[in-house]
């Protein structure tokens, strides 16, 4: 079966998506695509590695992952091809792949740049298109091109542990749909920190001491004495991270943790063990 996704920040207004699904049926059409995202934020390579890394293993092994986040670049910098428990994507090398896995997770990355020249602006069609369908016919990967000497790593997003203070700080790195706060503080580091030590989840000018296990927990425990509309939780979500919310918040109406804290993506979190 030849599956390819598509994560773009192309939007759903222009002709693009249509463009490049097109192209990818025209060279092989029985392949099967399925939009993860194009709503990325346009250029915002951290919010597209959070939202792949978030869904990329509920798909087959072999899957192709096409990523076009900002994705313009010329022939001194080509895309990359890279395969990484058991899927491949294909990206510009600008720091989605260091996002998504440690380097010593890739087994293989090579340059994509065997499969075309032709550097025009809609270069996930020109360029990205054959080197997705070349993976999902069961091409080689080493056939795209040489191999990648050194993959751009974003490294200023990292959480960061004191061991003096006790203290591990985080950043939130996307906000979702209901306006919830998405940090890159994975539950395996914090639980790997803690050591059953009581703890302050702190950001902005608000603290909570409690994490719970579901939306559906927060509820059930609150409402023993009060509503738990409207009311601050944290906890970790599907995907393994911390995240900062209000219960059935709605940005456009009563608001959200991001508005009502005035929260933004690359602010500080931390979280304070006693």
């Amino acid at each position: 079966m030849s599956l390819i996704t598509l994560t773009t920040d192309y939007g759903i207004k222009d002709h693009f998506v249509a463009s490049l699904k097109g192209v990818l049926l025209k060279y092989n059409p029985n392949t099967q695509i399925v939009d993860i995202s194009h709503k990325i934020n346009q250029y915002d390579t951290l919010m597209a590695s959070y939202i792949v890394k978030s869904c990329y293993q509920d798909f087959p092994e072999l899957t192709v992952h096409l990523v076009a986040v900002d994705s313009s670049t010329n022939s001194e910098e080509p895309h990359i091809a890279v395969y990484a428990d058991r899927h491949f994507f294909i990206c510009p090398n600008k720091g989605f792949i260091s996002q998504v896995f440690r380097l010593d997770q890739i087994e293989s990355v090579v340059y994509i740049n065997a499969v075309s020249e032709d550097y025009e602006s809609f270069q996930a069609k020109s360029i990205l298109s054959k080197a997705a369908i070349h993976l999902s016919n069961g091409g080689a990967i080493e056939l795209l091109g040489n191999p990648v000497e050194d993959i751009f790593e974003i490294k200023t997003q990292r959480v960061y542990f004191d061991d003096a203070n006790n203290k591990l700080t985080g950043h939130f790195i996307y906000i979702d749909h209901y306006g919830n706060m998405v940090t890159n503080i994975k539950r395996i580091d914090f639980n790997a920190r803690r050591k059953n030590r009581d703890f302050s989840i702190d950001f902005g000018k608000t603290s909570i001491s409690r994490i719970y296990n579901s939306y559906d927990h927060f509820n059930r425990e609150y409402k023993k004495t009060n509503d738990a509309s409207g009311e601050v939780f944290a906890l970790f979500n599907s995907s393994g991270f911390l995240e900062i919310g209000l219960y059935k918040s709605n940005p456009k109406t009563i608001g959200s943790a991001s508005t009502l804290f005035g929260l933004n993506v690359f602010d500080l979190i931390s979280v304070q063990f006693h």
